[in-house]
């Protein structure tokens, strides 16, 4: 749990959470009122989520919950000692002030929420995210202008192209539906590309750049 909450920056003693089979109905089953009904919201972003886990070889999902507001992530366990013992939780009681929704999901919160979990990932970003939508045209473009190498036989706008289409085959064949796609230049030779996807709609409140 301490682990989930540091990737997406909350505080771990806000969070609490389960060890559940690798089903939707499982990990709904172990989550309070509010929480059961965010997710119930979103069936289609857990089922896809499970997936993933599934097809990365997890033997049980780790669910997560905040104590502070109806916001659940999922997780996978590998080498799991005693599926026959699951469901393993340790309930915890919601916080006093729970809010009865999460914040909305603005640009500035996704890009929140991408650089804690670049820095989980060992990453130091130089820049704040650029948070595009899923299109090959513009993912390139950013690609292309924080490029330090080329392939060989090919332009720096090719190389880019290259890239960004492969990512975005791996996360189609991974079950990976991304609402948006964050360029970030980590001092590499070429960016680091996120696909951020989250069970609330992203509000593109403003222009993307």
């Amino acid at each position: 749990v301490r682990i989930v909450a540091e990737r997406y920056g909350f505080p771990p003693e806000a969070m609490d959470g389960a060890i559940t089979r690798l089903t939707l109905e499982a990990a709904l089953e172990v989550l309070p009122p509010p929480h059961r009904r965010f997710a119930e919201e979103h069936l289609d972003y857990y089922q896809r989520r499970l997936g993933v886990l599934e097809r990365e070889g997890a033997e049980a999902a780790l669910v997560v919950w905040s104590l502070e507001e109806p916001l659940v992530w999922l997780s996978g366990m590998n080498r799991m000692p005693d599926l026959d013992r699951l469901p393993w939780r340790r309930p915890r009681p919601l916080r006093e002030d729970f809010r009865d929704a999460p914040p909305l999901l603005t640009p500035d919160e996704a890009r929140r929420l991408i650089g804690h979990i670049l820095r989980a990932e060992g990453h130091r970003a130089l820049e704040t995210p650029v948070l595009l939508p899923p299109e090959t045209e513009r993912v390139v473009e950013a690609v292309a202008a924080r490029m330090r190498v080329t392939a060989q036989g090919r332009t720096l706008e090719g190389t880019a192209r290259l890239i960004v289409e492969r990512s975005l085959a791996r996360w189609q064949e991974e079950g990976e539906r991304p609402q948006a796609v964050a360029v970030v230049d980590v001092g590499g030779p070429i960016p680091v590309l996120v696909a951020f996807d989250d069970p609330r709609p992203l509000r593109w409140e403003r222009a993307v750049a």
